[in-house]
């Protein structure tokens, strides 16, 4: 119908129907299985988000069998943070704004051998 009213061939790519409701969540599980696959040895990964980057994360981690640590800050929507939780991710909520829980998710990553993602600097692989 939107074709024909448009008098174009028209695709509509619903992004918004995907699991998460964002694209986002197709990218996270590629490339989480391509690390899972470079390194077979994959305990984890951590990231700081305040949206829906955070819960692709989440959602590619539970998909995979993989531990994920999503850093927020307290000005997070609880949606979110309840959305991040209910794909298994652990949470932990610190500072007012997202730089604040970026420095600190890399600051846990350095004490914890965690290899920050070349592709996506907002990831850090165990």
């Amino acid at each position: 119908m939107l074709s024909s009213r448009l008098g174009a061939q028209v695709w509509v790519k619903h992004e918004n129907h995907s699991v998460i409701g964002a694209f986002k969540a197709a990218g996270a599980l590629a490339y989480l299985q391509k690390l899972k696959t470079e390194m077979p040895r994959l305990s984890g990964v951590v990231a700081a988000s305040t949206g829906n980057f955070g819960q692709s994360i989440a959602y590619a981690g539970h998909v995979t069998g993989t531990p994920v640590r999503i850093m927020v800050p307290v000005t997070h929507s609880k949606t979110k943070v309840a959305a991040i939780r209910s794909w298994g991710a652990d949470i932990i909520i610190h500072g007012k704004e997202f730089q604040n829980s970026l420095e600190f998710a890399r600051r846990h990553a350095a004490t914890n051998g965690c290899t920050w993602s070349s592709l996506h600097p907002g990831w850090c692989a165990v």
